[in-house]
């Protein structure tokens, strides 16, 4: 064997290292800037529920309104709409006064 081999492998493991280190580095960037570029839309999803492996519907708000919309990978459809009610944690209105 050569007495360079050592050395060889050492900078390839090396090298692996670094490139795998600026890969991760890169993806939690690029996550954190998708999550500030769509932050200041005003568009947040208040609820999930999946209807089938492919097909769910959300609850979606968006300017003090609340949408119902049955999501499939063809389309998008606007089942419901009304006007945004503001819920505290036990899932009553906040404008109702809760009762002990």
């Amino acid at each position: 064997m050569n007495d360079s081999f050592p050395t060889t492998l050492i900078f390839t493991i090396v090298a692996l290292a670094l490139v795998l280190t600026l890969a991760w580095l890169i993806v939690r960037f690029l996550a954190g800037l998708g999550n500030r570029i769509h932050s200041g839309t005003g568009i947040s999803i208040q609820s999930s529920q999946p209807v089938s492996t492919r097909s769910k519907l959300l609850v979606i708000r968006y300017r003090e309104h609340d949408y119902l919309l049955g999501v499939s990978p063809e389309q998008i459809n606007l089942i419901d709409k009304h006007p945004a009610t503001n819920t505290n944690g036990n899932g009553s209105s906040a404008d109702t006064p809760v009762e002990p």
